[in-house]
């Protein structure tokens, strides 16, 4: 598989640290894989245990002989036809006692002289310490065991190996298992999907040092932490091969390492093996208890009833179920072998797409192998009409193999983690898409939240699993979905796993997550914008209704400056006058239907030009005059203006902070009316500075209300999802 990531510091800090989690992975499948074969070989009851049990109980055995011959004797007598009786006459009878002490001195161990056994006991060692019948399959499963039959023939002898190879020490034979699966994960690194690891043009690595390494990876005998000392092992690309990808002069990874996926897989493995080792000692055990009981069923023979439905066909049936059950299991065993190493080595022909679709679709049809491990006794035996005993191939795992199969959740909570770290970054940092791809918060943070979201993963996974009565991986997996839906939920509203555990922790010391903090800081915001907008409306309704009196009022004045005409229109300079505007505006209207080009402002000889006295900013500037001493007088009391008063009344002493726009200094202010020509001015400045207040009360608001849904999912996480 062709791997694009280049060599980084944090990359190769991330490798080693999965690096050393695999070592320990693997080296426990090596080990495990030993003490499977040597539970397999275990012997659990002596040959002199076995020859006092039976000296204890061979009067009984001899007592039931001669009673059942007795009985026989008396049906002759009493009916003569019975004698000649094949299956339960006479001489019938006779037969099968003599089978049944043939059968006896078969399971009897031998005493053979010590001299006579050789160096390693061998065959007949077996047969005096388990007798001819069982030292012989004995004998014959620690030859299959020993020369490695099974792996013979589903294995076979592979080009990268001698035919004296086959015959390795179970050391040997774990470690090379070990390397076969972890070489799965760390496969040498090519420029293209398509690129062959035998063809060293076609390797991203091409340089002498890198080559030694991959040659190193070939070698079959090499143990699985000489693979993971070489992970962080990386070249000098020169040439890119046509592929646009690869950019020419940078550092790549000479293999290509599958984090997480290896050690999910790994430790899924180690579950197996354990599911193994603790059914084969099961088995070992009722192997035992079966040749230990032995005499008695076979005694039973004699009764011709007991051959198929009595004890003595229910001990054969369970002899040769239990004793073919080992041999299963070895087969399973090579059979998950077999197929992981044709994924290494070969790659098993089916259409499952290239790239990390292929490389996701290659483990889940290896972990559906895993899966079939556990139906595959039952299945194969009723498939050959072998009564099954009901025991999958994980049941001396019980719930733990239930929690191993969630272990596909910790692979799900990894990649729920990864996905979910990215998705909060791009809510987060939805304006900066630098800060989105920065290495940090693109590969860092989410392959570290991987690692979490695995490990929440496992454990939700086992906790499921524990407390399950029956389904304990089905529920342990509906649980890790859960789990994984809601973070990702929160992830939608930018949460991250450290958030979560700082919303904790506040609330642990201070009572209040940062949710909490910020729902009374709205509450504040709020009432100070209610409050803000109700004194701008205050003050916009004294501005709005002195306006309205001032343009109708006869009793109003104010100072307005204007160039004076005489009556020719000569020009005499400007002047300063206080002017009512309803009688200026009345006069302006007569002199315009007169057409008059200059009028009399007030009746005293004071003329003005009919362009300056309809220009706008003169009219505006005269009608606030105006309006600034009507609100004085109203305020002064001078004025009957109920409405207005009342409103003057409310906002009178009120305090409000102005900026200067020059410096930015704050300055403090209290609302009030000192004379007639600055009134309106201090209803404005009041007026304008309730406005900037209410807008920065919404930024603030805005500002709050855009946290709120982080805070509330790390408030939420904090609470749900790592209690």
């Amino acid at each position: 598989m062709a791997s694009y990531w280049k060599q980084a510091w944090y990359m190769d800090i991330l490798r080693s640290i999965f690096g050393l989690i695999d070592n320990i992975v693997y080296f426990l499948i090596s080990i495990l894989y030993q003490i499977f074969f040597n539970v397999a070989n275990a012997t659990l009851i002596s040959g002199e245990t076995i020859k006092a049990f039976y000296g204890r109980i061979q009067l009984i055995l001899g007592i039931l002989i001669m009673f059942k011959l007795a009985i026989s004797l008396i049906s002759g007598i009493m009916n003569p036809d019975t004698i000649s009786d094949n299956k339960n006459g006479f001489f019938g009878i006779i037969k099968r006692i003599v089978i049944a002490l043939v059968m006896l001195v078969l399971i009897v161990p031998l005493n053979i002289p010590t001299s006579d056994l050789g160096e390693d006991g061998g065959f007949n060692a077996q047969l005096n310490n388990n007798g001819i019948l069982f030292g012989t399959l004995y004998e014959f499963q620690n030859i299959a065991l020993s020369q490695n039959t099974l792996a013979r023939l589903i294995l076979g002898v592979s080009s990268g190996t001698t035919s004296g190879d086959i015959n390795r020490t179970s050391k040997e034979a774990g470690n090379e298992l070990a390397s076969i699966i972890l070489k799965s994960f760390v496969t040498i690194n090519v420029k293209s999907e398509d690129g062959d690891p035998n063809n060293p043009d076609d390797r991203m690595c091409q340089d002498t040092d890198s080559q030694e390494s991959m040659i190193d990876y070939m070698d079959p005998t090499i143990t699985t932490s000489g693979i993971l000392n070489m992970i962080n092992d990386h070249c000098k690309v020169k040439d890119n091969g046509g592929v646009s990808q690869i950019d020419e002069g940078s550092k790549y990874y000479v293999f290509n390492y599958s984090v997480l996926l290896s050690t999910v897989v790994g430790v899924f493995f180690v579950i197996i093996l354990l599911g193994f080792i603790i059914d084969v000692a099961i088995r070992a055990f009722k192997l035992a208890i079966l040749r230990l009981i032995s005499p008695i069923p076979i005694i039973s023979y004699v009764d011709p009833k007991a051959q198929q439905n009595g004890a003595f066909g229910a001990w054969v049936k369970a002899v040769t179920s239990t004793y073919i059950d080992l041999f299963l299991r070895l087969a399973i065993v090579y059979f998950i072998l077999f197929i992981v190493q044709e994924f290494s080595v070969n790659g098993i022909i089916m259409d499952v797409g290239s790239g990390a679709v292929g490389l996701f679709s290659k483990i889940f049809i290896l972990l559906g192998l895993f899966f079939f491990a556990k139906e595959a006794p039952g299945f194969i035996q009723s498939s050959l009409g072998i009564k099954s005993n009901g025991q999958g191939l994980f049941s001396g795992l019980g719930k733990i193999l239930g929690a191993a199969g969630g272990v596909a959740g910790a692979y799900r909570g990894a990649v729920s983690g990864f996905q979910a770290s990215r998705k909060a970054s791009e809510v987060n940092y939805h304006n900066s898409p630098n800060e989105i791809n920065k290495p940090w918060n693109r590969w860092v943070k989410p392959l570290a939240s991987s690692v979490l979201g695995g490990l929440t993963g496992a454990g939700t996974a086992l906790t499921t699993a524990r407390d399950s009565k029956d389904h304990q991986f089905s529920r342990a997996m509906n649980r890790v979905n859960q789990m994984n839906a809601s973070r990702m939920n929160y992830a939608n509203d930018g949460s991250t796993w450290w958030g979560g555990v700082s919303t904790g922790a506040r609330r642990a010391f201070t009572g209040l997550s940062n949710y909490d903090k910020l729902k009374v800081e709205e509450d504040d915001w709020k009432k100070r914008q209610e409050e803000y907008k109700g004194k701008k409306t205050l003050f916009s309704n004294i501005h709005s209704m002195a306006e309205d009196k001032a343009k109708t009022s006869r009793d109003t004045s104010g100072s307005t400056t204007f160039e004076m005409h005489d009556s020719f229109g000569n020009r005499l300079g400007s002047v300063t006058k206080n002017l009512n505007y309803n009688d200026f505006i009345a006069r302006r209207t007569a002199a315009a239907h007169r057409g008059d080009q200059y009028f009399d402002v007030d009746g005293s000889g004071t003329f003005i030009d009919m362009k300056d006295a309809v220009d706008a900013a003169f009219e505006r500037s005269l009608l606030d005059a105006n309006t600034s001493n009507y609100i004085y007088n109203v305020d002064l009391g001078n004025f009957d203006d109920k409405g207005l008063k009342g409103v003057l009344n409310q906002v009178s002493g009120t305090a409000y902070d102005t900026v200067d726009p020059y410096t930015g200094a704050v300055q403090s202010r209290t609302f009030t009316i000192s004379n007639p020509d600055d009134a309106l001015k201090e209803v404005k400045m009041a007026k304008g500075a309730f406005i900037s207040a209410e807008n920065d009360a919404s930024n603030k608001l805005g500002d709050i209300r855009e946290k709120m849904p982080r805070a509330k999912a790390n408030d939420e996480r904090s609470k749900h999802d790592y209690k």
